[in-house]
């Protein structure tokens, strides 16, 4: 997700660091690796849109973008 420079200025005005940006296909090895660096990915996005969730409520929709992007919801959060 390719944040707008409004987004990330309101989220830096919260206090909050920028979500963790993905990492690239190349990155990946694919040797089956246990965590694979998306699951590491996947692990930061979920602390980053909790702690999101909790200082920043009106980012709500950002945060539910995000995850709907790795296939995850709010529900996964908790």
């Amino acid at each position: 997700m390719i944040l707008s420079a409004e987004e990330k200025a309101a989220i830096l005005a919260q206090g909050l660091p920028l979500p963790p940006s993905k990492p690239l296909d190349s990155e990946c090895c694919d040797n089956g690796c246990e965590p694979c660096i998306f699951d590491w990915y996947d692990q930061k996005i979920q602390l980053w849109c909790k702690k999101a969730l909790v200082v920043w409520p009106e980012g709500k929709g950002l945060v539910q973008e995000l995850l709907r992007e790795r296939g995850m919801n709010e529900e996964q959060l908790k």
